[in-house]
């Protein structure tokens, strides 16, 4: 059986952390701030697995996020990458971007989905076919350049008080009656 694996956490390149899941109470919960103090203080490119104050944190750097899972007991260093890459290929399939932004946007989601691949430190299932039948909530969609642009034109509208309708009122649907 594998060793269990003590917390996981997702970091931004600015070194906030936007998700952390604490599986185990043997580590303090500073890990992440720990660790990202050590990735910008070393000017060379770290190895995927470090080892700082007796916490062996492994690591991959994806999308510009840094996806970590922390432990304090011998873990085998290809199970730990792979798994890594396993939940990022998940996060990814379920909110359909890998990415700051729908990460935040689908916290929740995203936490479901560790509650599911992990249980006290033990993966369980990373498989997305299985994981289907347990995820409940929807993902919520990454606004796109169409989004921000209609609300420069609605701005622009109201600013000019136009009488006609931006460009995304052919989106809409037409109803159809008879009027009398």
């Amino acid at each position: 059986m594998a060793s269990p694996f003590c917390q996981f956490f997702i970091v931004s390149p600015r070194g906030d952390t936007i998700i952390f899941k604490h599986y185990r109470g043997n580590l303090s919960k500073d890990t992440a701030q720990i660790f990202f103090a050590h990735k910008t203080k070393t000017e060379e490119e770290l190895p995927p697995i470090i080892h700082l104050y007796g916490v062996s944190y492994m690591y991959m750097h994806c999308c510009g996020l840094y996806f970590v899972f922390t432990t304090n007991q011998n873990v085998s260093p290809v199970f730990a990458m792979e798994t890594l890459s396993r939940v990022t290929t998940l996060v990814k399939d379920y909110c359909g971007v890998l990415g700051e932004e729908s990460i935040r946007r689908n916290f929740v989601l995203v936490y479901e989905l560790l509650d599911e691949i992990v249980d006290f430190g033990f993966i369980q299932t990373t498989e997305t076919d299985v994981l289907k039948s347990y995820i409940h909530n929807p993902a919520s969609e990454v606004g796109d350049l169409y989004d921000i642009v209609g609300k420069f034109e609605d701005w622009g509208d109201k600013v000019m008080n136009r009488k006609t309708m931006s460009t995304a009122a052919t989106n809409r649907p037409i109803e159809v009656g008879l009027k009398s």
